[in-house]
């Protein structure tokens, strides 16, 4: 795609244009900022049914209140992703750069509803905080992004972005083991035997998955052991894949998190990459929500893997377009 304008891209260490402070942020179409500092504004496009890669600016928009609290985390986001654009002095001199961001209004007030609504009807089992990120798997947009529950909280640590931090992804790490074993010939009606089965575990005590209800369901096809997240099956299909297979076809998917903790997880307290066993495909490891969520926008466009993106475009002061996607 031809860019409608020159486009000058800036690298860290370039000579920067005039204007290029970071004091306007769009979140949708539109942004508005005082005295330096951000406050922002999100507008509603007429019709999201289709969301074209460079939305019609022009068109007629209504002022949107998308919650100050979240809109604030989105900044500090972008904020980082600018600086590694562009170094941190893209952010710190001047003013006037105008990002455009990937985010849609309505689905960004429904996600922070769903997360809130969420995290109160899971508070008699402990659940304290929650995250939500949305990405078009066509695009890589990121159409949506709630990393917490309470952007104000200090309690749960609300103004970090869980999206971007490395936690247990429980049971949806299971799809990313039955792709590797298509890769090895297996089918959806592969059969397994969902039965207490021992697995050897070197000079440990054999392992012994259970499945979340308690029992056990005889023969069963693989696309019904996953539809209904049985463990046993998942582990024998771990088994089958080997554990390497597993971190292999997740790094080729983005989750580059899980076989690299050590360099992609701030709060992993080891130099090194961990020893796996047979639970990582019960979800033993960690991940960051938004390498997941690409993942399966992979699975969703047929395997072809769009890296998610949150800016579509950086113009400067003068019209000058540093970046565009």
């Amino acid at each position: 795609r031809e860019p409608a304008a020159p486009v000058h891209r800036v690298h860290a260490g370039d000579e920067l244009p005039d204007v290029v402070g970071l004091d306007q942020v769009v979140v949708g179409a539109g942004v508005q900022a005082e005295d330096a500092v951000v406050h922002l504004t999100a507008r509603r496009h007429d019709d999201h049914r289709h969301v074209a890669p460079f939305p019609d600016r022009s068109a007629h928009v209504d002022p949107v209140d998308v919650g100050q609290a979240e809109v604030e985390q989105h900044h500090v986001y972008v904020r980082q992703v600018v600086e590694s654009m562009y170094g941190p002095e893209a952010l710190y001199r001047g003013a006037g750069l105008r990002i455009y961001t990937t985010l849609d209004p309505r689905l960004q007030a429904l996600a922070e509803e769903t997360v809130r609504d969420g995290v109160t009807a899971l508070a008699a089992r402990n659940a304290s905080n929650g995250a939500l990120v949305a990405i078009d798997p066509s695009t890589g947009q990121i159409r949506a992004m709630v990393g917490s529950a309470d952007f104000q909280n200090e309690s749960i640590d609300g103004q970090v972005n869980v999206t971007l931090r490395c936690r247990q992804p429980g049971s949806s790490i299971k799809p990313l083991t039955y792709v590797a074993s298509f890769e090895r010939g297996w089918t959806p009606a592969t059969l397994f035997w969902d039965v207490r089965t021992e697995f050897p575990d070197g000079a440990n005590l054999p392992y012994v998955p259970v499945n979340y209800d308690g029992s056990y369901h005889g023969p069963i096809l693989l696309r019904d052991a996953l539809a209904n997240s049985y463990n046993v099956p998942a582990v024998s299909a771990l088994q089958f894949v080997g554990v390497d297979g597993l971190l292999d076809i997740a790094t080729r998917l983005g989750v580059v998190s899980l076989a690299h903790p050590e360099q992609y997880c701030p709060e992993y307290p080891y130099d090194s990459a961990p020893t796996y066993g047979l639970a990582l495909t019960l979800g033993s490891g960690e991940v960051r929500l938004i390498e997941l969520t690409a993942a399966y926008g992979a699975l969703a466009s047929g395997g072809y893997r769009v890296p998610p993106r949150l800016i579509d475009e950086v113009v400067a002061a003068d019209g000058t377009v540093l970046y565009r996607a």
